[in-house]
């Protein structure tokens, strides 16, 4: 894992497959709030997964595809370890993890 710079996320913008899930989840440094965010990454899998089935994928390509950023909802100490966000883009080929987003909104053009 590590911290998202601009020119990596203007290389990802134009790096995206046919199939691919990009989550953006603001996290807790601590407290008990930090109990909060595996929950929230969960729901925004199971939405991703919805999405990604309407778009014509099937159950056995997307397990494998969304599998590692599963992992990472039992993972004590990955939750333990979080600042002020988390990004995940996702493509069958890749799974790329980012801490500490800035905060500043970023916007790009969408076909």
């Amino acid at each position: 894992m590590q911290l998202l710079s601009r020119s990596q996320f203007d290389q990802l913008s134009q790096s995206a497959s046919d199939y691919s899930v990009s989550i953006y989840l603001p996290t807790h440094e601590a407290g008990p709030e930090i109990q909060q965010d595996p929950i929230r990454l969960k729901n925004l899998l199971s939405e991703a997964e919805s999405k990604l089935l309407e778009a014509g994928m099937s159950k056995h390509e997307i397990g494998p595809m969304l599998e590692p950023a599963h992992g990472l909802l039992d993972d004590e100490r990955f939750w333990r370890y979080q600042s002020r966000g988390l990004a995940l883009f996702i493509t069958a080929d890749s799974t790329r993890i980012y801490l500490s987003l800035p905060t500043q909104r970023a916007f790009t053009d969408c076909p």
